[in-house]
């Protein structure tokens, strides 16, 4: 699968293709960024808007550039929400809000026309796509400061044939950004931190929320969970280069290093750096929670654990395998000859 994410950052490729088609070209996204009210030289929609809002039209053009095969695309408006590897997601409208979250994008960007939200692009054809970006008009978005921020989302799928199941997809993710009243700070909570089993691994979670309605970028975590009031090291992780959306949490998974995990009580320590130029110097965050895995939750998540066996092992038992075949022939070849 080929991702293309046109964002935040403007147009990057984020995964190499997998499984494309060399006859297959991806289609052309381009965004109308010549709007009253853009700021300018930004590679997707960004405004700044007072009390009195915004009420614009966003045009998106699509174009097929291959000969001979149409391309199904879908179409989506969603809020900003954080993946758990720390990167802006454009991609879903989750289920639920993040309690921080006053004002969602999934609530003022939407599509002209409902229809558009699945499209079949024909060989060579274009096709303009049309938004109605709309704050609401109320006491709470008057009150409001900070960054409210969302995407529009756009799947690429085609098919090689009728009965084959999707082959080749891209995805692009087009930012955008309202930005009211004075600028808002982001900052960080540690939240609930509990030990689970994805993936066949265990783990540690740990939520951690940007409450504030403004983007935190250039992030760098560094999580590492010890046994209460010692240094030994059960599980770590490290991640660079994150990115963390306004009012948004994300579960950060941190695992086992022993694979197995034993009951007791732990320190899990987050420290989370941000090289984000809104800052003068580099903003540091430091997170701590204690918690307890009980004997019956340890029993739980190691049973969900699959393990392989150790090499060494394996050599030894087919050693001993060995040695215990040789006896036994060794043994009927004695009592035969001695008949």
């Amino acid at each position: 699968m080929s991702i293309f994410l046109f964002g935040i950052f403007g147009l990057t490729n984020v995964n190499a293709a997998e499984n494309s088609n060399p006859n297959l070209t991806p289609i052309g996204v381009t965004p109308d960024l010549n709007v009253d009210g853009q700021v300018k030289d930004k590679g997707y929609y960004d405004f700044n808007v007072g009390n009195e809002g915004i009420n614009k039209k966003l045009k998106v053009t699509l174009v097929n550039p291959n000969r001979n095969k149409n391309v199904n695309v879908i179409i989506k408006t969603n809020p900003a929400t954080t993946g758990n590897n720390v990167t802006a997601v454009y991609s879903k409208t989750p289920h639920h809000f993040d309690n921080s979250m006053k004002l969602s994008m999934g609530n003022m960007l939407q599509l002209e026309n409902d229809s558009d939200n699945s499209v079949t692009l024909k060989p060579n054809e274009q096709k303009n796509i049309y938004f109605n970006l709309k704050t609401p008009n109320n006491k709470q978005f008057k009150e409001f400061k900070g960054t409210i921020l969302g995407g529009i989302y756009i799947l690429e799928y085609t098919k090689d044939n009728p009965n084959q199941q999707i082959s080749n997809r891209y995805a692009y993710a087009i930012g955008v950004r309202v930005n009211k009243g004075k600028h808002v700070y982001p900052d960080l909570k540690l939240n609930k931190v509990h030990a689970s089993t994805t993936n066949l691994q265990n783990q540690v979670i740990a939520n951690i929320q940007n409450f504030k309605p403004s983007i935190l970028g250039s992030v760098d975590v560094n999580s590492k969970v010890t046994k209460k009031n010692s240094k030994s090291i059960v599980a770590s992780k490290t991640t660079k280069n994150g990115q963390i959306s306004p009012n948004s949490s994300f579960n950060y998974a941190i695992p086992w290093k022993t694979g197995r995990v034993t009951p007791g009580r732990y320190t899990l320590t987050t420290k989370v750096v941000s090289h984000d130029p809104q800052f003068n110097k580099p903003k540091t965050w430091y997170l701590k929670k204690d918690f307890s895995i009980s004997v019956g939750e340890a029993a739980k998540l190691n049973t969900k654990v699959t393990h392989s066996i150790p090499w060494f092992l394996i050599s030894t038992l087919l050693l001993l395998l060995i040695l215990i075949i040789f006896i036994i022939t060794t043994l009927v070849m004695r009592k035969r000859k001695n008949k």
